[in-house]
């Protein structure tokens, strides 16, 4: 009994189901939103360069994103999306004061 407890138990796991889906080696999240926002550029302004510059500088900030962490945009965004439910838990630029009583036991 005691040598089954110690033996190492290996599940079978897919590469497939970890991979992060990627475009161009993008995000394909990021990858779209540098898609459609070049696009957005080149219909306002009438200029293919103008699309194509916003989309390779969106596209190099998203490659950039990606290969330093795939999660690092929402966590950044959270508190500029969505700023009611953010909730810092301590911030050393404010001075907070603790109350403290000092009861004596006679």
């Amino acid at each position: 009994m005691a040598t089954e407890a110690n033996t190492a138990v290996r599940h079978i796991v897919y590469r497939s189901i970890n991979k992060p889906l990627l475009l161009m080696g993008v995000d394909r999240r990021y990858f779209f939103f540098a898609v459609v926002f070049g696009a957005a550029v080149f219909n306002l302004l009438g200029s293919l360069l103008g699309g194509l510059g916003i989309f390779a500088i969106l596209y190099a900030f998203a490659n950039w994103a990606t290969k330093t962490d795939p999660q690092i945009l929402p966590i950044i965004l959270k508190p500029v999306m969505n700023p009611d439910t953010f909730h810092t838990t301590y911030d050393p630029g404010k001075l907070q004061l603790a109350d403290i009583t000092v009861e004596e036991n006679k």
